[in-house]
């Protein structure tokens, strides 16, 4: 009924091109790549291909129409899957379908990992036997509709003893401070889902930025000190390096002890002033926040973010 097109790098050269077409016309709307090449967009995947975290395209077709589209990432210890898929076409057969293609790998490594962003999806990760781990929003911002006057006056919140830096690539010293913040608000941010604890080194940030880098995206990390010069709050972005459309934010917070004093607010309008200020190209910006962080939620739809959707991470029951 299904005809399965797998998209991999060792059968790059010989694949099915109707598959390569079709991942493209996906990929364009989140990737701004440019009119379908066949060869270039060889090139554009062979660099993918070619990174540490080696992965894989599954295309599902019924009658030459492609009605679902997987990824497969393989770490050493962890096997990362996210489906999407063309809601017309939904059934049991499909639902059943997408399982046993799961089921194939659940077993293969310490951890997995299914992210999901509909019910279809979810449905998938409860017939695989996964367990909900965290929940999270994503939402979507109009540059043109910022209030900018609103954001300005957020920017007196700024104890004239407090310090701030835009960082672009972070030392040793300020991955480690880096670091060690975006671990306490990442357990603090999930609220009531809180099941699944993190850790960041300064090694794994500045790996991550080397992702970035690789893939042709920017970091802007923009670091508040107290007047101690101890790092009390945090926020990031990345963007493409050239002509970015598109700025995704990741994080943005303060500790425990520095909130209810507009910090939070300070940080959000600072980095916002500042990418309007150096990247007039940029038309939108979007975040994503736990569904347990009722602050985060309040602050972004005071300053205009729309949600998009709902976004689920899945595991093995035994990680939680």
């Amino acid at each position: 009924m299904y005809q399965l097109v797998k998209i991999a790098y060792e059968a790059i050269v010989s694949t099915h091109w109707k598959a390569i077409r079709d991942l493209h016309q996906r990929h364009n709307t989140q990737c701004h790549l440019e009119p379908f090449n066949e060869q270039e967009y060889l090139d554009w995947l062979k660099k993918q291909y070619e990174k540490k975290e080696p992965f894989d395209f599954f295309l599902v077709y019924q009658e030459e129409v492609l009605i679902a589209l997987y990824w497969v990432c393989l770490w050493e210890k962890v096997c990362f899957f996210r489906i999407t898929h063309d809601n017309t076409y939904e059934s049991e057969e499909l639902l059943t379908f997408l399982a046993t293609q799961m089921e194939q790998w659940k077993d293969s490594r310490e951890r997995v990992m299914l992210t999901t962003k509909n019910h279809f999806s979810d449905l998938v990760a409860e017939k695989v036997g996964l367990t909900p781990l965290n929940a999270h929003i994503k939402a979507l911002l109009k540059v043109a509709n910022i209030n900018w006057d609103l954001l300005h006056s957020w920017t007196t919140a700024l104890p004239p003893n407090f310090t701030y830096t835009f960082i672009h690539q972070p030392t040793l010293e300020q991955a480690t401070d880096i670091a060690a913040i975006h671990t306490i608000l990442l357990n603090d941010m999930q609220g009531d889902t809180n099941t699944r604890p993190y850790e960041v080194t300064a090694e794994k940030l500045l790996g991550f930025i080397k992702q970035d880098n690789d893939r042709g995206e920017e970091y802007c990390g923009l670091l508040l000190r107290n007047e101690k010069s101890e790092a009390i709050g945090y926020s990031f972005v990345v963007y493409a390096f050239e002509n970015p459309v598109l700025v995704k934010q990741f994080m943005t917070g303060v500790l425990p002890a520095y909130r209810r004093n507009g910090l939070g607010k300070w940080l959000k309008a600072t980095m916002y002033l500042h990418l309007h200020q150096h990247l007039p190209s940029i038309q939108q910006i979007q975040t994503d926040y736990f569904t347990g962080n009722e602050r985060m939620k309040n602050l972004n739809t005071l300053i205009g973010f729309e949600q998009q959707y709902i976004m689920r991470k899945w595991g093995k029951a035994a990680l939680i």
